[in-house]
This record gives C-alpha cells, sequence and structure tokens, in this order.
C-alpha cells in the first residue's frame, strides 16, 4: 500500500494535472465516468461484477474530486 506521503503526491500530482488541462469540466467527469463503467462492462463481461462496478466507480469519484479540487484552487 501507498503511504501517506506517497499518498500526498499523487493527490497533489492529480490536482496539478488538473489545474494545467482546464479543457475538462465538472459535467463532462459524470459522462466520462459512463464511459469509462460501459466499457469495462463490455470488455469484462462476466468478470465485471457490481462489485467490480462499484470499486471502479468509486476509484473515479475520488479522482474526479481531486481533479475538480486542482481546478478550483488554480
Amino acid at each position: 500500500t501507498l503511504s501517506n506521503c506517497e499518498n500526498d503526491y499523487v493527490l497533489e500530482f492529480i490536482q496539478e494535472l488538473q489545474s494545467r488541462s482546464d479543457w475538462i469540466l465538472r459535467c463532462n467527469l459524470q459522462v466520462v465516468k459512463e464511459a469509462l463503467l460501459s466499457t469495462l462492462a463490455q470488455e469484462l463481461k462476466d468478470v465485471f461484477t457490481e462489485k467490480c462496478r462499484n470499486a471502479w466507480a468509486l476509484t473515479f469519484d475520488i479522482l474526479g474530486e481531486a481533479m475538480v479540487a486542482g481546478m478550483v484552487e488554480s
């Protein structure tokens, strides 16, 4: 697992990446999330269980929040 220091670095990196890429808007995150989940479901088929879907959705939400926080701070 990542240490807190590494977690902070990853979070800062994601926020900095977003602040440099202001083309993404908050409303687009939901569209991108649904496209990702749909693609994963099509490609992984039976392997893409509800538990797997929820894990991917949560991960995307966490990353999306970090990206939005980066937009607000910049």
